[in-house]
């Protein structure tokens, strides 16, 4: 790691490779310290499937622009990922999109992932666990 911090041409490392090595550890304890930090899980080929929903509003012909919603469903191990542009957020909708992914993967994971998407999750509650939707 040092050695390509020292061939960068722009800014190139000049000092020790003890130094950079101390104040990476520094960097990571610091990191590792926070309480916001973000922890990365790994799981098995075939175990989970990440579910989420994303929207943008596109301007298709420069007079008004239309919301579209990207369902994305996301292998963790493989990051392999299918995206679909549908019109609306709907409870069905969902599940057709999810039966689609299970089609393009050609199967069914393990397990499914949800990130509080309002199809699913209703409210967070004072501890910022969810509470689901009922259908």
């Amino acid at each position: 790691m040092c050695e390509k911090c020292r061939e960068d041409e722009e800014h190139p490392y000049e000092d020790s490779t003890s130094n950079f090595y101390d104040r990476v550890r520094k960097i990571r304890e610091e990191v590792e310290n926070e309480e916001d930090a973000v922890v990365r899980f790994e799981t098995l080929p075939g175990e989970q499937l990440q579910i989420d929903w994303g929207e943008a509003n596109i301007d298709y012909d420069e007079d008004e622009k239309v919301t579209e919603y990207f369902f994305t469903a996301r292998m963790k191990y493989s990051r392999y990922m299918y995206v679909e542009v549908r019109d609306n957020m709907k409870l069905e909708t969902l599940i057709n999109c999810i039966l689609h992914a299970f089609e393009d993967l050609g199967g069914v994971p393990l397990s499914l992932s949800f990130d509080n998407m309002k199809t699913v999750v209703q409210l967070l509650d004072w501890y910022e666990r969810p509470a689901y939707s009922k259908t």
